[in-house]
């Protein structure tokens, strides 16, 4: 049997864990553009090696008060999509 690894990020006071195999990369937060009138989860979006990438605040989504966030998770939704996810680690 094969050990699976996981990327262990925090929501609200609970931890989270997706298979690593399902995250491309973590990366620090950049500048971001914020978008007009997008719902209050939508941070904005950033130029992530030439692709325009939307950042949604997983925390926020999903009913959590807001608090520090320094990283940004990248992760595969399909072949040719990305979700992009600014949580704390």
């Amino acid at each position: 049997m094969e050990d699976e690894q996981f990327v262990i990020f925090d929501l609200g006071c609970e931890q989270y864990g997706v298979e690593i195999s399902q995250v491309r990369e973590i990366i620090r937060p950049k500048d971001m553009t914020r978008i007009p009138n997008a719902p209050d989860y939508v941070e904005g979006v950033i130029n992530l090696r030439g692709q325009v990438t939307t950042i949604i605040n997983l925390g926020r989504r999903l009913g959590f008060p807001d608090k520090e966030k320094d990283k940004i998770k990248v992760t595969k939704k399909s072949s040719n999509m990305l979700n992009i996810t600014r949580t704390s680690f």
